[in-house]
C-alpha cells in the first residue's frame, strides 16, 4: 500500500478503509481541536462556579449545601466519565456508532432539559444588557487606560459602598490586595466590584 501513498500507521476511515496520507495529518483537524479545547476550557471551569453560586454564603444551612453540591458535583462528573470511557466506548465497538451517538446525544438532551426546566428557580439570573459584549470589554479597557494610577493608603476608599451596604444584598466585598501597585481615584469609571 505504500506506493499507493497510503497511511502506515493503521489510520482508517470511517468505513474501515486505509486513508490517503495527502488526505490527513498536518495538522489539518487543528481548528477542531482548538475549538474543543475552547468549549471545554470555558464550560468546565464555569459550570461548577454558577451551580455554587446559587447558594447563600450567609446561611450556614445553605453553606453546608454548597458543600455537598460541590462533592455531587465531583462524583457526577467522575461518573460520566467512567459511564463514557466504559460504557460508550463498549457500544460504540460491539454494537455500532450510531447507537453509541445517540445515547451521547440522549445524555446531552435529559441535561440540557434539566437544566431549562430548573431555570425559573435559579438565584442568579442573567441581567438583561443592552450589549453583553460591552460590558465584558468595558473593564480591560478602563483597567488598561488606568495602569499608571497610584493606589490611595486607605484600603477601605476602594469600595463605592459601605460594608452594610454589601451585607443588605447578601453580597460580599472584594478585598484589597496589597501585590497590587496603581492608585484608584474616585472619579474611575469602572468600580472594583465590576
Amino acid at each position: 500500500m505504500e506506493d499507493k501513498g497510503y497511511t502506515q500507521d493503521g489510520t482508517v476511515d470511517f468505513r474501515g478503509q486505509p486513508v490517503l496520507a495527502s488526505k490527513t495529518g498536518k495538522w489539518k483537524a487543528r481548528a477542531f481541536l482548538v475549538a474543543i479545547a475552547t468549549g471545554a476550557g470555558g464550560a468546565k471551569p464555569n459550570a461548577s462556579t454558577f451551580g455554587g453560586d446559587q447558594f447563600d454564603d450567609f446561611n450556614p444551612h445553605e453553606k453546608g449545601l454548597k458543600v455537598s453540591f460541590f462533592n455531587w458535583w465531583a462524583f457526577s462528573t467522575f461518573l460520566g466519565d467512567l459511564v463514557a470511557t466504559l460504557g460508550i466506548v463498549y457500544v460504540q465497538e460491539n454494537l455500532g456508532w450510531g447507537l453509541a451517538y445517540g445515547i451521547s446525544t440522549l445524555g446531552l438532551v435529559l441535561a440540557l432539559l434539566a437544566f431549562y426546566l430548573r431555570t425559573p428557580v435559579y438565584r442568579h439570573k442573567v441581567k438583561k444588557t443592552e450589549s453583553p459584549a460591552r460590558d465584558l470589554i468595558r473593564v480591560p479597557v478602563l483597567a488598561f487606560r488606568n495602569r499608571k494610577l497610584q493606589l490611595l493608603d486607605d484600603s477601605s476608599q476602594l469600595h463605592e459602598f459601605d460594608m452594610k451596604h454589601y451585607i443588605s444584598l447578601r453580597k460580599r466585598q472584594i478585598r484589597h490586595s496589597p501585590i497590587f501597585i496603581g492608585e484608584i481615584y474616585h472619579y474611575l469609571n469602572c468600580c472594583l466590584q465590576q
